[in-house]
Parts: C-alpha cells; sequence; structure tokens
C-alpha cells in the first residue's frame, strides 16, 4: 500500500479535476481506503484464522495493481463527467432544473465518496453523471414533462430521507434502504435519460 500512496495512477489530473470537492491530500486517503477495501476484501469472506488471513493477503497483492487502476480510472472518470456537468450548470439553465440537479451531485459526489460508496454502486457512477448531461440536453424539448417527472422523484427522494433519518437515529440502516437510494438514481436515469 505504500507504493500506491506516491503512486495512483493519474492521480495529480485527477487532483485537479475535482479540487472544488476534496483537497488533494483528503482525495488520496479516500482513494486509497476504496482500493483497499476492492483489493483485500473484496466479495471474499472475511478471513477466520492466520492461514485464511495470510492467503487473502496473497491473493488481494496480485490484484492491487489492476484494482488501483481501476480506481483511478473510474475516479478520472467521475470527474471528466462532473467538471462537464459543472461547466452545462455555469451556463443559463433554468431554477428548478438546475436547483434539481444540483441536489443530485451533492447526493453523489461528496467528500469520502470512494471509501463510503459500495464498489457495486460506485462504478455507476459516471453513467448517472452522463444520465444528467443527457437531461439537461432534452429538457429545451419538453420541459413540462421533465418537472412532472422532478416532482414525483422529489416524493419519492423526501420519503426515503425521512426512513433512513428514523433508521439512524435508532442506529440501525436496513441495507434494503439503501438499495432504494441507488434504485432512485436508476429512475432518474430511465426518466430522464433512457
Amino acid at each position: 500500500m505504500k507504493r500506491w500512496e506516491k503512486n495512483i495512477p493519474n492521480f495529480n489530473q485527477i487532483a485537479m479535476q475535482e479540487r472544488q470537492v476534496m483537497n488533494a491530500d483528503r482525495l488520496r486517503t479516500d482513494l486509497l481506503a476504496c482500493i483497499a477495501d476492492r483489493a483485500f476484501i473484496s466479495d471474499d469472506t472475511l478471513p477466520r484464522t492466520d492461514e485464511e488471513f495470510a492467503k487473502q493477503r496473497d491473493r488481494a497483492k496480485t490484484r492491487l495493481p489492476a484494482v488501483a487502476q481501476g480506481a483511478a480510472k473510474l475516479a478520472a472518470d467521475i470527474f471528466t463527467e462532473m467538471h462537464a456537468i459543472q461547466s452545462r450548470l455555469g451556463t443559463k439553465l433554468p431554477n428548478p432544473l438546475s436547483t434539481d440537479i444540483r441536489e443530485q451531485l451533492t447526493r453523489l459526489i461528496y467528500d469520502g465518496l470512494f471509501a463510503t460508496t459500495p464498489w457495486e454502486h460506485l462504478q455507476h457512477l459516471p453513467r448517472y453523471l452522463k444520465a444528467i448531461l443527457q437531461r439537461i440536453d432534452k429538457y429545451g424539448g419538453n420541459p413540462e414533462r421533465d418537472m412532472r417527472h422532478t416532482g414525483e422523484l422529489k416524493k419519492w427522494q423526501q420519503k426515503f430521507e425521512a426512513q433512513l433519518e428514523k433508521q439512524r437515529k435508532t442506529g440501525n440502516v436496513d441495507p434494503k434502504l439503501m438499495e432504494l437510494r441507488w434504485m432512485l438514481e436508476e429512475m432518474r436515469v430511465s426518466l430522464y435519460a433512457q
């Protein structure tokens, strides 16, 4: 891991692209946590003996370069799409559209994103971001339809957030509720950017 601390592929370029979300040191820490989780634990069962631990460590050493490469590429793709969206948001977009997109972006891109987002969902972020760009492009053709979809999604998002808040207070968040969070992103893709 010490080798990857200093040699995350294309790190400087990635850090320059998204310095608005997190500073370079936080980004490095975040990416390293993601790489370690994916390389060392991944979908494997946790080791229970010294022998199982040694086998898992050896497996991780062989997959570490590919995982680091994949995580760096994913980060570059995410931040490239994010930069394109931010450029479009800088233009004069109607307020309901720009507000909804900004709210969605705060749920998708945040400090600590790589360490806290499960890999199975993290790999879909570039597609979700591309869908936002398609939504912006399509908006002028039928703004009423976009607003109808936005209203419906907002209701579901509020229900999800209320339930999540309730479960967080009890200290027990149901994994199925978190799946709903990602289903809402898929619903956005299907409604705005088939």
